[in-house]
């Protein structure tokens, strides 16, 4: 199936399929928002970065909130999610050509909050998938 995904400031992620006899399967979705336990209020972060896990068929996702999250686009279900703990938003997300590991750049003050910590914050994190970590559900 050919197609592509984009992803929103607003927090959102579409999945589309070019194939005209395939496009009942198109579908979007909340991504990357974040709910105060107590208000139930919803703060919704930009999905800043997709990229596609050149083995399994699933995608990953990187946004504001610090967080990444790995979709399975045919079970339109999450199949694995890293907590905000870089420490930064999350700028950039990719798979090295094996798809065994995964390149991380964090940045400083892109967080909704409007703050900027200083210069020179950012980092870059380079995370050795487990076997299997990222493959689509069963």
């Amino acid at each position: 199936m050919l197609g592509f995904v984009s992803s929103s400031i607003e927090g959102r992620i579409a999945y589309d399929l070019l194939d005209p006899s395939k496009q009942s399967s198109n579908y979007a979705f909340r991504a990357h928002r974040v709910e105060d336990p107590q208000t139930r209020v919803n703060t919704v972060y930009p999905v800043n970065t997709l990229a596609f896990h050149p083995v399994h068929g699933t995608f990953a996702s990187g946004g504001g909130d610090g967080s990444i999250a790995i979709w399975d686009p045919v079970a339109r279900k999450r199949v694995k999610y890293y907590a905000p703990e870089f420490g930064g938003s999350i700028s950039c997300v990719e798979f090295s050509g094996d798809g065994r590991w995964m390149g991380i750049a964090v940045s400083e003050g892109d967080d909704g909050s409007g703050a900027v910590e200083g210069r020179g914050g950012g980092k870059i994190i380079v995370r050795e998938l487990a076997e299997g970590e990222g493959r689509r559900k069963a």
